[in-house]
């Protein structure tokens, strides 16, 4: 079964969902805003993920303008 993470991170906390291919929520929950603290939950819980995508709301910030 395909699994996909969605990350919505802040400056304390990430909140982390796992759905599968039809949208269902498999698994939610709020970890340490800490690279190693995401990296050893989404191996928990992901074994077999496909992708997983941070949110990023204000993406034209991030964007070179010409």
């Amino acid at each position: 079964m395909e699994q996909y993470a969605g990350i919505d991170v802040s400056l304390d906390s990430a909140s982390v969902c796992i759905v599968d291919a039809q949208g269902k929520i498999l698994k939610e929950a709020k970890v340490a805003c800490e690279p190693e603290a995401l990296i050893a939950w989404l191996a928990a819980h992901l074994p077999m993920c496909r992708r997983a995508s941070p949110e990023n709301i204000h993406s034209d910030r991030l964007t070179p303008t010409a």
